[in-house]
């Protein structure tokens, strides 16, 4: 099937070279407003490129878009490509509003189409290794967990640190971190509360910190803390289970965002606990496109669907309006 792609930033260039990876799609089309990223994008791949999405999406020969804008111009590049009776994929976060994700959910459904988002660290070998433990029952039920991603180092500076275009702080790794909880704890989330700290980086729109903390209605707590202010690490995850345990720590200081985490596993042994190293899956870079090209071709299970997306956004939107007033406990149905 041939794809276009529209945005070829940092991101675009990653989607195009797992999409030219995956057998059964084909990168036909690039569109970017930037004449030098089309350029790029023209040296890179024997595609055409494109100025305007609408002449990419008159071509017949693209049966899937790829959305790879920035978080706040996710919403008119996806509905363009659903009207013009494409498959999409929407790059994360599907949304900043969960009124605009049921906008191109709806969409989809209307014209009987795939809308994906790309949660594409359901395939990261450390987050699988935990998600077989919790699923195989070896640590029982688990009903509390921590999780971080930080350190002390200014933010970039590009629009990820915007708070406009990117959502806010919550938006960037909470995108992947919350669909991690929420898919190692499927029951309804009854209350979220959060926190925002803005003490260093005054040069950049985002919070230095956010921490969010969700109840769910077994009585199960997660939390999510994303710190550029955190001068020491916590682990990655802590997940308690009512037999055991299982701890991620970061495995590698100048990237560890990008390296597995180090997962030990432990499990409830009278007095003690026995813990064990966890091997890991290999990495499977193209996961994301492979799943879904067979969806499209075969009719295979998709992996991500927008309405998981959805509830995703519903978490951080909700989290953001506490913020807002104050780290006020609201309650949820999500």
């Amino acid at each position: 099937m041939g794809v276009g792609l529209i945005g070829y930033g940092a991101i675009g260039r990653d989607h195009a070279a797992s999409i030219t990876a995956t057998s059964g799609l084909r990168l036909s089309g690039v569109c970017d407003l930037s004449a030098e990223r089309r350029e790029m994008a023209a040296r890179d791949w024997p595609v055409r490129v494109h100025e305007r999405q609408e002449e990419m999406l008159d071509d017949p020969g693209i049966g899937l878009v790829v959305v790879g804008t920035p978080p706040s111009a996710h919403v008119e590049p996806v509905l363009a490509g659903l009207h013009a009776g494409k498959h999409v994929v929407c790059e994360k976060p599907f949304a900043v509003h969960v009124k605009d994700a049921d906008r191109m959910i709806d969409a989809a459904a209307a014209r009987d189409l795939t809308l994906t988002v790309y949660q594409s660290r359901r395939w990261d070998p450390d987050y699988l290794a935990m998600h077989e433990v919790v699923r195989s029952g070896r640590i029982g039920e688990p009903f509390y967990m921590e999780s971080f991603i930080g350190g002390h180092d200014h933010p970039c500076d590009f629009w990820h640190s915007h708070e406009p275009v990117s959502g806010g702080t919550i938006y960037d790794w909470g995108s992947h971190y919350f669909d991690w909880i929420l898919q190692l704890f499927p029951d309804t989330v009854r209350s979220i509360a959060a926190q925002a700290h803005k003490r260093v980086w005054h040069d950049v729109t985002n919070a230095d910190q956010v921490r969010v903390d969700l109840t769910f209605a077994g009585g199960a707590q997660a939390t999510f803390l994303q710190s550029d202010i955190a001068a020491a690490r916590k682990p990655k995850w802590y997940l308690l289970g009512t037999r055991g345990a299982v701890i991620g720590d970061w495995a590698a200081e100048p990237v560890p965002a990008d390296f597995p985490a180090r997962m030990r596993v432990f499990r409830a042994a009278g007095e003690g606990a026995h813990e064990e190293v966890l091997s890991l899956p290999r990495r499977d870079e193209n996961g994301f496109y492979r799943n879904l090209a067979d969806h499209l071709a075969w009719g295979e299970p998709l992996a991500v669907t927008a309405e998981e997306a959805r509830r995703t956004v519903a978490v951080m939107e909700a989290a953001t309006e506490s913020i807002s007033r104050g780290g006020a406990q609201l309650k949820v149905e999500i």
